[in-house]
């Protein structure tokens, strides 16, 4: 992964999930409308032709999950994109 900040010793178990979160929801807001699969997110995390971790695939997985519960992400024939809601705060945050 290029992103040293993933990590982090000190993060606690949900700052980890937090920073996955954001980061996924950020990568998919930028690519909107672009629907992604669960594969090219976690291609998108991890550097090129490296072998995926699984504190990495891990992290990535759990975010798409508790972003589809937040009603934050729509899952859908194997791909997400991001809800309206989150669109919108992307907007707003200059995302």
């Amino acid at each position: 992964m290029s992103d040293q900040s993933f990590r982090d010793p000190a993060l606690s178990a949900g700052e980890l999930d937090d920073r996955w979160q954001m980061a996924v929801l950020g990568h998919l807001l930028l690519a909107y409308p672009a629907p992604f699969t669960l594969d090219e997110i976690e291609i998108a995390f991890v550097e090129p032709f490296g072998p995926r971790l699984f504190e990495e695939t891990d992290g990535i997985q759990r975010a798409v999950r508790d972003l589809v519960c937040a009603g934050l992400l729509h899952e859908r024939e194997g791909s997400v994109i991001p809800t309206r809601a989150a669109v919108r705060f992307g907007a707003l945050a200059g995302i």
